[in-house]
């Protein structure tokens, strides 16, 4: 009986220690972990509760739009929309928007004779992952207080698709 109870107790034991290895559910790895990180006039923002929404216009491409925020019921997030595959800087045509509560602010228009617009480096853009950098300005006016400025910077993403 003693030899029984020995050998029960070693195999729980055994199956208990190599069964399962723990699992690390708020790992940080970039590679495992979608983010939008990026500065709003000087305030660090992460938003790691990211949607990919995925469009087919006429012409057979794949529109991407990325809305990123804090969690799912968040007032605050930032937007972009992209086609799939491209890379680069200026010549790829990225939108970019940034909602918090009910005011938009968006890229266009002007602010002392230049553009008010976000500069971005797409450096991969595939199947399985969309990262790179932003920074630069976006815009809301109001009709009674006139033009409101935010400087975005410091912005990177890694989006695992």
């Amino acid at each position: 009986m003693k030899q029984l109870f020995l050998l029960l107790s070693l195999s729980i034991l055994t199956l208990s220690i190599s069964s399962c290895s723990d699992d690390d559910s708020n790992s940080t790895d970039d590679n495992t972990t979608s983010f939008v990180k990026f500065k709003v006039d000087g305030v660090q923002k992460t938003f790691n509760h990211v949607i990919i929404n995925t469009g087919t216009p006429e012409d057979g491409t794949v529109l991407l739009t990325i809305i990123a925020s804090e969690s799912e019921n968040s007032e605050e997030s930032i937007s972009f929309e992209i086609y799939q595959g491209e890379t680069g800087g200026e010549e790829v045509d990225v939108k970019w928007l940034y909602e918090l509560g009910n005011k938009v602010y968006d890229e266009g228009g002007y602010n002392d004779e230049e553009l008010i617009q976000i500069d971005h480096i797409v450096q991969k853009n595939n199947i399985e992952k969309l990262s790179g950098t932003f920074s630069g300005e976006l815009s809301r006016y109001d009709i009674q207080q006139g033009l409101y400025l935010l400087e975005i910077t410091e912005g990177t993403f890694n989006i695992k698709r």
